[in-house]
């Protein structure tokens, strides 16, 4: 009888060790969730920097949701931020909770924004987005 105490009490410890782990790792999963790296769609009005020239964004990223986009025009050592928004962030247990998934930014980008920019080719449009962007960069 004794010995069955034993063995019933060490079941119900390995049980609540595999219980307390399995919550401990969905918790951990929850606090630590990162999205994939969102999709980037840029479509200028045209294929050159004027002093206003439109240019349709797309981002998008289905698994969390965004939280921050913010469009800046570089060239060399200056840069202009042309737009920044902010999203209310998805709930980090509840996966089908109200987020943003996509947003379609309108904005302009030139010399208006940016006085002292020089005509010349674009060095690749940044590292800071390459490795966002699904395609080659729209002004090269």
């Amino acid at each position: 009888m004794l010995r069955d105490r034993r063995r019933s009490s060490r079941a119900t410890g390995v049980v609540l060790t595999i219980v307390a782990l399995a919550l401990v790792i969905v918790i951990l999963q929850g606090l630590f969730r990162a999205g994939g790296s969102p999709d980037i769609e840029i479509e200028p009005a045209t294929s050159v920097i004027g002093r206003q020239t439109p240019v349709k964004i797309k981002v998008s990223e289905p698994r969390r949701g965004l939280t921050h986009v913010k469009v800046e025009l570089c060239q060399d050592d200056k840069t202009a931020i042309i737009e920044d928004r902010s999203y209310p962030p998805s709930s980090q247990f509840n996966p089908w909770s109200e987020k943003t998934d996509e947003d379609i930014l309108q904005v302009e980008v030139g010399s208006r924004k940016m006085p002292g920019l020089t005509g010349g080719r674009s060095p690749g449009c940044g590292g800071r987005i390459r490795k966002f962007m699904k395609s080659n960069c729209p002004f090269n």
